[in-house]
């Protein structure tokens, strides 16, 4: 029962992120809207209205593109409940999702901010908990360096997950 619950909502989810990409500047009004919940109120989104909210936090308020990542974490968690002979080792997925979402989520908005691609999605590639981050750093140490940290950052992050550290 658990692995089809969590199921729908990695579907649900998958949907709502995945829509949201295509359809966020349609329903963008929305979140002005009062009366939001409202039959007569029509929405892009594939789905509907709590899709639209869960995509907009996520993608424009949280990680933008880098929020497959927390999809990808779903779709594991999903995969290794509905068959536990596959044996998926939730633990890896989830520290290699997580700090991909989030360094994904700093690079993407370090490339909005150099392309001026701010805008996009509502809040730029990385959304805005990624804007924030690289904002301070950049405000901090500048535009090269907090490149060449992220960089950094990227590589030891690939180091990690391809298995050259061994702990």
């Amino acid at each position: 029962v658990a692995a089809v619950l969590l199921g729908v909502f990695t579907l649900f989810t998958a949907i709502a992120v995945g829509s949201y990409f295509f359809t966020w500047k349609q329903d963008a009004s929305l979140l002005s809207e009062p009366s939001l919940l409202e039959s007569d109120v029509p929405v892009h989104n594939a789905s509907s209205k709590l899709g639209f909210r869960w995509g907009h936090f996520l993608v424009t308020r949280s990680f933008g593109l880098a929020a497959l990542g927390i999809v990808a974490l779903l779709v594991a968690w999903t995969l290794s409940r509905a068959f536990p002979k596959l044996r998926i080792r939730l633990g890896k997925w989830f520290v290699y999702a997580l700090t991909g979402t989030f360094l994904g989520s700093w690079i993407l908005a370090l490339i909005s901010r150099i392309a001026g691609w701010d805008t996009l999605f509502g809040s730029g590639l990385g959304g805005r908990a990624g804007a924030g981050v690289v904002d301070s750093c950049v405000n901090l140490v500048g535009t090269i360096v907090t490149s060449l940290a992220l960089l950094a950052l990227a590589g030891l992050w690939f180091y990690f997950i391809t298995g050259g550290f061994r702990p």
